[in-house]
């Protein structure tokens, strides 16, 4: 695997790279000798993605995905040395912010929400979870293996897993394979406690209360199997 193990990936990255491959690195480079690929040619490459209206985020995720490539050709002693050593990648604003919603907003937002989608977006908003953090969330805890659960006695959610979902062109399954994966996040400030508020609590409960599954996930099709978080909003309107 060029960029890594693949099975330490999750599949929105594994997508990813497999997307920008395609897209972008394969139609520059192909037909170029990779001793023919040197600086400038990577630096106008860089200009030309920038060119295109991609973000400065994305157009160096593209450098640092091709600098891999061109590292395990240099371990592969394809090449003496890698030409993206002398590359600057584009910076990124650390300072930038995103901002909550105002309490317009968030009126607003839930006035367009159904019983089924409420308690997602409510989770979203007074807990702060991701979404692939939400659609991992079980009313219990598990003793003999670590997951994202409802606290109601501490009065907490303590987030220790993400769902992902495998499915797209650059994906593959096995044979009975499921569908979705339960991962562990990779930085260890996401495995961390959520205070649930009153207002969050409350609408948890009487999510529970019309739940069949008391145990198990607290967003799941009618087969028990997890809900795709790309489908939560057309699962929400059945």
């Amino acid at each position: 695997m060029i960029v890594g193990d693949i099975d330490i990936l999750s599949p929105s990255t594994v997508n990813g790279y497999g997307s920008n491959l395609a897209k972008h690195i394969i139609p520059e480079f192909t037909g170029n000798q990779l001793t023919k690929i040197g600086t400038s040619e990577i630096v106008a490459f860089g200009v030309k993605l920038s060119q295109k209206g991609l973000s400065n985020h994305t157009v160096r995720g593209i450098l640092i995905l091709l600098g891999q490539i061109l590292e395990a050709a240099r371990r592969e002693e394809y090449i003496r040395e890698t030409p993206m050593r002398n590359v600057d990648l584009p910076e990124i604003d650390k300072n930038q912010k995103g901002r909550a919603l105002s309490s317009a907003e968030v009126s607003a937002l839930l006035a367009q929400c159904n019983d089924k989608l409420r308690p997602v977006v409510l989770i979203g908003l007074l807990g702060g979870l991701r979404r692939s953090e939400v659609f991992a969330l079980h009313w219990t805890d598990d003793k003999n293996s670590p997951r994202s659960y409802v606290d109601f006695e501490n009065n907490l959610i303590r987030v220790r897993q993400s769902i992902f979902f495998k499915y797209g062109r650059y994906q593959t399954r096995k044979d009975g394979e499921p569908a979705y994966i339960f991962s562990s996040p990779k930085s260890a400030t996401s495995i961390r406690d959520v205070s649930l508020s009153p207002a969050l609590k409350r609408e948890l409960l009487a999510l529970k209360l019309r739940s069949k599954d008391k145990v198990g996930l607290l967003f799941q099709t009618d087969n028990g199997t997890p809900v795709d978080p790309n489908n939560v909003c057309r699962c929400s309107r059945d």
